[in-house]
């Protein structure tokens, strides 16, 4: 591995104009997992070129709404009445990742690079996702010009700064030998996730492919390129990720809408709340996440809205003081309110700095613990693991963002650093060098 050099990437208006290029952008999960994807594609167009976004057929409107092409590509998601039993089992802290691959991503391995290889035939670059296995065979298979992505640092795995999985996230605060144990942790998952990958080992001597590195971690990136979708103020640059990697900024998507009547409405009746939300995926196994929460709120003089997806009729009584809402846009919604509560996920949280706006982090699975802890390094946020969600501790929490001069200062401090950057454009620029062949 070679040695990491980190230069700050920037839009570079010097760039020479290049000949429109068809470029397949392929990535798999929630719209947290979509947007970043939807950012560079409106990038890549403004620039002449050719995005189609392939994903699950879930994601066709959203694909379709941002004006780009949009193209099926399996696994597709679950029903939407088995959603919480296909979903509760992911955000398992124990077993969450391997579940994930085992019975989502990897029974329809061959149907993905089948839906991918497709695509590609007349394609000048692959861009994908860390949940897209398919797509090292397809770019090696085919040597067409691959870019991989990552939306957080937990992908990149480095041993200097250790992620914090979610089997015991807090080893990482011990004195002394907090990394250590974080290490020999990292090293145990990777053992562990293994046996998981043979189908992708198979499918490779399948199409006479040598074998490749473990491919939840190393395997996933490309040797051209990674892009490391985020902010360094998120994770700075390590000497042991990829020499190849390029850290770009968050990429935000703009294009979510505008806020429901109803969401106008309740802004406008009082003083600004505290906005709830778990995700399109973590709020499959929430719990009792809204029973403490509203208990939480009736305890304190703020106001709340969650969003909710379609569980607002199994819910417990909401107070009066707070609105259910099945969706929101949070770029429209976060700069009207006094605090989040979210689950830990990158985007979510890189709204939030971009809003200054305090966070309280309730983290589940798989990437969330390390982007909690990654968000409360720098002030604006803290962190309140699952099992110590309760309402008195909630409420104490709350207030204590509210109350404390130094967390919304923070915020402010994030929110001037997060707009010097363009994560899209960054990116593009990097997509246009691996177009023109530089090194």
């Amino acid at each position: 591995m070679g040695t990491f050099l980190y230069e700050a990437v920037l839009p570079n208006p010097k760039l020479d104009t290049p000949t429109p290029k068809k470029i397949v952008l392929a990535t798999f999960g929630s719209l947290g997992d979509l947007y970043p994807y939807l950012s560079i594609a409106r990038e890549l167009k403004r620039r002449g070129h050719h995005p189609i976004v392939a994903s699950a057929e879930r994601h066709r409107k959203a694909v379709e709404t941002a004006n780009l092409e949009f193209a099926p590509m399996r696994p597709e998601w679950p029903a939407p009445d088995q959603m919480e039993r296909a979903f509760a089992p992911v955000m398992d802290a124990r077993g969450g990742t391997k579940y994930l691959f085992e019975k989502l991503i990897l029974p329809q391995l061959r149907e993905s690079y089948d839906d991918l290889l497709s695509l590609c035939r007349d394609a000048d670059l692959l861009i994908s996702h860390s949940l897209v296995p398919a797509a090292p065979l397809v770019a090696q298979t085919m040597g067409i010009a691959w870019i991989s992505c990552v939306l957080s640092p937990i992908f990149l795995a480095s041993r200097r700064d250790p992620p914090r999985l979610p089997i015991a996230p807090q080893i990482g605060d011990w004195p002394l030998v907090g990394k250590a144990w974080s290490r020999a942790l990292l090293s145990l998952v990777q053992k562990r996730l293994l046996p998981t990958t043979q189908l992708i080992a198979a499918l490779r001597v399948d199409l006479g492919l040598a074998p490749g590195a473990h491919p939840i971690f190393a395997g996933q990136h490309s040797p051209q390129r990674v892009l490391a979708l985020f902010s360094p103020h998120f994770a700075a640059p390590q000497s042991d990720w990829p020499c190849q990697t390029r850290l770009t900024g968050f990429c935000f998507y703009n294009g979510e809408g505008e806020l429901p009547d109803e969401v106008q409405s309740f802004l406008e009746d009082g003083a600004p709340p505290v906005v709830f939300t778990l995700g399109a995926s973590s709020i499959h196994a929430a719990r009792d996440f809204f029973e403490q929460s509203f208990e939480a709120i009736r305890s304190t003089p703020l106001r709340a809205l969650f969003i909710v997806g379609d569980n607002s009729a199994s819910l417990p009584n909401a107070p009066s003081k707070v609105s259910l809402v099945s969706y929101a846009p949070l770029s429209q919604l976060l700069p009207r309110t006094a605090a989040l509560v979210q689950h830990g996920g990158a985007g979510t949280g890189a709204l939030a700095w971009r809003a200054a706006t305090p966070m309280l982090i309730v983290p589940q699975a798989n990437d969330q613990p390390d982007n909690a802890v990654r968000f409360a390094r720098t002030g604006a946020a803290r962190v309140l693991w699952r099992h110590q969600y309760r309402a008195n501790r909630v409420a104490q929490e709350l207030q204590l963002l509210r109350g404390a001069a130094h967390y919304s200062h923070r915020a402010e401090v994030m929110r001037a650093r997060i707009e010097k950057e363009d994560g899209a454009k960054a990116a593009c620029d990097e997509v246009e060098e691996v177009l023109n062949g530089a090194r």
